[in-house]
């Protein structure tokens, strides 16, 4: 079986966070900071629940992780998904490969098709 890496991104988050700052309001910057900091500990627990992996990198609203193929299921993700949104208001982009460029590159293609999505590695089979 091979590693499967997925890379977790927040949409939209920075520019939340700048448009309150803009508008001179601090405070509800660092609610939505506040928001995303416990959901995405949240969202670590439950893929550590889900999937047997290693956690690679944690930003204040992105994930890295590995895990294994045998243990790697696209629906849970997408229960993750849909959870978090409904936690947070906030949509997730998700790029999945064999790789973390690969992780990376269809991260990449999640955001700029739109955002809200989970792109698999292309060779995915």
């Amino acid at each position: 079986m091979r590693n499967i890496y997925i890379r977790i991104d927040c949409d939209n988050v920075g520019d939340k966070i700048e448009f309150a700052l803009y508008n001179n309001d601090p405070k509800a910057a660092q609610e939505i900071s506040d928001l995303i900091k416990i959901n995405i500990k949240w969202l670590i627990e439950k893929i550590n629940q889900i999937s047997m992996g290693k956690i690679l990198l944690v930003g204040s609203d992105d994930i890295l992780f590995e895990t294994n193929e045998e243990f790697f299921k696209l629906e849970k993700l997408e229960n993750l998904k849909q959870e978090f949104y409904i936690n947070t208001n906030i949509t997730l982009s998700i790029g999945i490969g064999f790789s973390i460029i690969d992780a990376l590159t269809n991260l990449k293609i999640a955001k700029i098709s739109g955002k809200n999505k989970i792109i698999l590695n292309r060779h995915y089979s």
